[in-house]
């Protein structure tokens, strides 16, 4: 009898699997399918993304950042952000991130309860501040039961494609 579990059964299960993780875990990138939040400052036009529509507590939030010239409509150059989250005039949250070599400024962050928020970032090239501004957020109560968490889906994507792969691999060697 004649083994299905070959080199390339084992790539197309991994192939699908990965296809199906990435399908069912949702979108990673805010400005995909979410909101944006926009302020010109000086020169330039702070754009913050931000997914899902509906920030809600105890769920993750995903935010790009991204900061346009406002005369040349073109992505200014920057090394890093600094980020400060504020509710009731006190910071409960505060970091920097480095702007990475290839793809978007991100960060997630989950808030701890629903309420009123400040979003405050500044963008800066080598130390210099070269824009900073702040946002109201409004982040809704945490739901119960509102749906399974995100790594559920994850791995019903790879258990779905690891299922999928296994059969194709074994259609294949049956033919």
């Amino acid at each position: 009898m004649k083994s299905f579990l070959t080199p390339v059964s084992i790539s197309i299960s991994i192939l699908i699997s990965f296809c199906f993780a990435v399908l069912l875990s949702g979108s990673l990138y805010a400005h995909g399918t979410g909101e944006s939040l926009e302020k010109i400052v000086g020169e330039y036009n702070v754009d913050i993304g931000y997914d899902p529509v509906m920030l809600e507590a105890a769920s993750p939030s995903f935010f790009d950042f991204d900061l346009v010239t406002e005369e040349t409509g073109e992505r200014a150059e920057f090394t890093d952000i600094w980020v400060r989250i504020v509710e009731s005039k006190q910071t409960i949250f505060a970091t920097g991130v480095h702007k990475p070599s290839l793809g978007n400024t991100t960060m997630v962050y989950t808030f701890p309860e629903g309420g009123e928020y400040e979003f405050k970032v500044r963008f800066q090239n080598d130390g210099e501040a070269l824009a900073e501004a702040s946002f109201p957020l409004t982040i809704e109560k945490a739901t119960t039961g509102a749906g399974l968490p995100g790594f559920i889906w994850l791995a019903a994507g790879v258990f779905v494609g690891a299922i999928a792969g296994f059969f194709a691999g074994f259609v294949r060697t049956r033919k």
